[in-house]
């Protein structure tokens, strides 16, 4: 029974009281450092502090970043068939759908591929028509920005398929800056 105590006591000195001791010792070394910080030193980590913040603020969409999402958001939607429209990749909506996470909103996404794509039994396939008139990156295009994380795309296109259109396309930067499609309209 003495050996039972005796190992209970010897594990909660090392596993509790050591630990404990060791945080203590760190944390008086953190703020013997932080005292010991000149006027300089201390004015620098702060105004490097406000710069990154500063920078942050003052996130803008690139030209870039514009085709590269909305390229991608194309190529992602014309999905390869066989020879009978059946989807290669996908068996269902749900999934295809779930597959544009980061590229566009849920209402965006639900837009365009209940257009172009219909389940029947255990397949995905896509309905034999044209592709939605879309934004052409090879052309000129105007951007707005709507808010500090929002910006509007609008294009003028002319085509054999669908003619003259006006696009309108808005996108918002997520946490990483990085641009989603969260609304298409056509004039």
């Amino acid at each position: 029974m003495k050996k039972i105590i005796y190992l209970l006591a010897l594990t909660a000195l090392i596993l509790i009281i050591i630990p404990y001791s060791l945080t203590d010792i760190n944390a008086e070394s953190d703020s013997y450092h932080a005292s010991h910080l000149s006027a300089h030193e201390f004015s620098s980590k702060i105004l490097v502090g406000q710069a990154s913040w500063s920078k942050e603020q003052n996130v803008e969409l690139t030209d870039e970043q514009i085709d590269q999402v909305l390229d991608q958001f194309m190529d992602h939607l014309l999905q390869k068939t066989d020879e009978e429209f059946r989807v290669l990749n996908y068996q269902s909506l749900e999934d295809y759908k779930s597959s544009f996470k980061g590229l566009a909103t849920s209402n965006i996404v639900d837009q365009y591929v209940d257009e172009i794509y219909f389940e029947k039994g255990q397949a995905l396939y896509f309905k034999p028509t044209d592709t939605p008139p879309w934004f052409e990156s090879d052309q000129p295009f105007d951007k707005e920005k709507l808010d500090e994380r929002t910006y509007r795309i609008s294009q003028s296109n002319e085509n054999e398929l669908h003619g003259n259109y006006h696009i309108l396309i808005d996108l918002k930067l997520n946490e990483n800056n990085e641009p989603y499609i969260i609304n298409v309209q056509y004039q």
